[in-house]
């Protein structure tokens, strides 16, 4: 989505939010809850933001989603 899109200092880049939600398709889940636990202790996200995306995000067959 195009929320999720933004460019900083020229460079195309995701929201943490989703960054977290399209690591899920690799990374195994306990990393990606040690990365989201990071992101909220370091204020760059809050689990409701997480789950917001998440529940915008969500539809079978979309990567990490079953995951997350």
């Amino acid at each position: 989505a195009i929320a999720d899109r933004s460019v900083v200092r020229g460079v195309p880049v995701t929201s943490v939010e989703r960054t977290l939600i399209d690591c899920c398709r690799y990374w195994p889940i306990p990393r990606v809850g040690a990365c989201l636990d990071d992101a909220v202790r370091r204020e760059l996200t809050t689990y409701d933001r997480v789950t917001e995306r998440f529940i915008g995000l969500a539809r079978r067959g979309r990567p990490g989603i079953r995951r997350m």
